[in-house]
């Protein structure tokens, strides 16, 4: 099965942003579910984790995506965050060993870390699973075949890190 004929995604809607939110929600219910069968205080210690994973991705990761602050206000527009002011300097080029290792520690422990608590609920885990496999293979699909990101790790667009403005309907 082949992906559609695609264009570049030089700009996101916010219907494209509670797209993705609608189909993070469903691991993340999953396993804030399981937490709280497990123990109340293990839902409040993954909060506080999945939010300094998540402030780690933007610092070491989405600084250098063409996504970051280019909203009104330099406020970021992309599929996992909306209208959320950029708080760490915007930078070009390829990323660093330190910053690669550090996005794939901070994505690690943010899946992973609930699979400790999800083992005791097999119904939710598997929705868990599942649902962290179609969400990978869409965003694989759908997100990384016509990205702009040139310098990301999972750039798979036929097209190399063109200009956003100049890339625009640029057919895959």
């Amino acid at each position: 099965m082949s992906a559609p004929q695609l264009t570049h995604k030089n700009r996101y809607t916010f219907g494209d942003y509670l797209y993705w939110t609608l189909l993070l929600s469903v691991p993340f219910v999953s396993a804030i579910i399981s937490a709280w069968r497990t123990s109340v205080p293990l839902v409040f210690g993954y909060l506080a984790i999945l939010v300094a994973m998540s402030v780690a991705l933007i610092r070491f990761f989405c600084i250098r995506c063409p996504h970051y602050g280019n909203g009104k206000r330099n406020r970021t527009q992309c599929i996992f965050q909306w209208g959320i002011p950029a708080l760490f300097e915007k930078r070009q080029g390829p990323y660093t060993k330190v910053e690669l290792g550090l996005t794939i520690a901070a994505g690690a422990v943010i899946v992973l870390l609930p699979l400790t608590w999800l083992r005791a609920h097999l119904p939710l885990l598997l929705v868990y699973c599942l649902s962290v496999a179609v969400i990978a293979a869409t965003l694989r699909r759908f997100e990384c075949t016509r990205c702009i990101h040139g310098h990301c790790p999972s750039h798979c667009a036929p097209f190399g890190s063109e200009d956003p403005e100049t890339a625009e309907g640029t057919q895959i």
